[in-house]
């Protein structure tokens, strides 16, 4: 039985007094749904031993003072069945749904095509204000098979677009992803949790414009269990870059830090966080981490750290304009322009 327009909003309320958000990761199996999930709690080490999921994987974690429940629906057949023959307690409450695509997988792509219509389906029937977003995965950087992924994609989008356009109020939207590239897999995870882009690219412009600024090779802010809300990198580096970022954020603990400039050395890659807090009701850590080529360290470095002491203060300022961690969500409907530092 479907609940009544009154109900379903009085539960909406619970959820958003208990700031619980619902996400539902959908997509047949092996579509690399589960490893997106590991990327993004950043057990790396898991990745190469992960099972199919089994049935419903449930995780609950925190994102900006939020409580995140995501549900990992294993692809089987046998599991699919499942949740569609039983939608009430699958597809009610969801807030996201993240459906993957593996783009590798060229042999499935029809079958992934109607899987994507019928869950869609359910979705909108139970949670109508469900936001849907599209992830074409195992887009891998060196990848070197005869797969064209925009072709994928657009016959993907060709089948599914015109059905969820007359029934979704907004197009869903797209990211591409690979588990070699973790940035791209937390980007996409966790842009939707801002539930404002204009944000993030505000963030990454501006972080982009104080690396370049500095020679630096790159920037990445992040709260705690490394949700990133914006970063740069170099292109010339941007492989070596991602590896030394993968390693950093793996091996240093966060939990200990109290805001000091460590020295940490990657590869080509000299590490330095900065740790801040804002504070809105309680107080919420975030990190800003560069990476300075170790060969072309200033010599006085104490100037760059001053510089980046700076930058943290400017974007406290960005941040609590727009209150991303009171809710979890922007309160404001849009940030206008794109901040920079001569603005404050």
């Amino acid at each position: 039985m479907i609940l009544r327009d009154y109900e379903r909003k009085e539960l909406q309320k619970e959820l958003d007094a208990k700031k619980v958000q619902k996400i539902a990761i959908l997509g047949l199996g092996n579509a690399g749904k589960t490893s997106i999930v590991k990327s993004v709690l950043y057990q790396f080490e898991a990745l190469m031993s992960l099972a199919p999921t089994k049935s419903v994987e449930r995780t609950s974690i925190e994102f900006l003072g939020r409580e995140l429940l995501i549900w990992d629906f294993g692809g089987q057949e046998r599991y699919r069945q499942n949740y569609l023959n039983n939608p009430k307690k699958y597809f009610e409450g969801i807030r996201y749904i993240y459906y993957i695509v593996d783009s590798q997988d060229t042999k499935n792509l029809r079958e992934s095509m109607a899987y994507f219509l019928k869950t869609f389906e359910k979705a909108i029937e139970f949670s109508p204000n469900a936001k849907l977003y599209l992830f074409f995965h195992k887009i891998d950087p060196e990848y070197s098979g005869s797969v064209d992924f925009t072709k994928v994609e657009n016959e993907f989008l060709e089948e599914i677009l015109p059905k969820v356009q007359a029934k979704a109020n907004n197009p869903p939207a797209i990211f591409h992803t690979s588990i070699h590239h973790p940035l791209s897999v937390i980007s996409a995870f966790t842009q939707p949790m801002l539930s404002n882009e204009d944000i993030y690219e505000t963030l990454c412009k501006t972080i982009g414009q104080f690396c370049k600024e500095n020679a630096l090779n790159f920037g990445i802010l992040f709260t705690k269990n490394f949700f990133e809300i914006g970063n740069f990198t170099n292109p010339d580096h941007l492989q070596s870059n991602i590896k030394t970022l993968s390693a950093y954020l793996k091996e240093f603990d966060f939990s200990g830090f109290e805001g000091k400039f460590p020295q940490f050395t990657v590869g080509f890659n000299q590490i330095y966080t900065k740790k801040f807090f804002i504070t809105v009701g309680e107080e919420f850590p975030f990190y800003f981490c560069i990476g300075v080529n170790t060969i072309a360290v200033p010599k006085d470095i104490a100037v760059l750290l001053e510089k980046v002491e700076d930058f943290t203060t400017n974007i406290k300022k960005v941040l609590i304009n727009s209150e991303i961690i009171r809710i979890g969500i922007l309160r404001t409907e849009k940030i206008v322009k794109t901040y920079y530092f001569d603005d404050f």
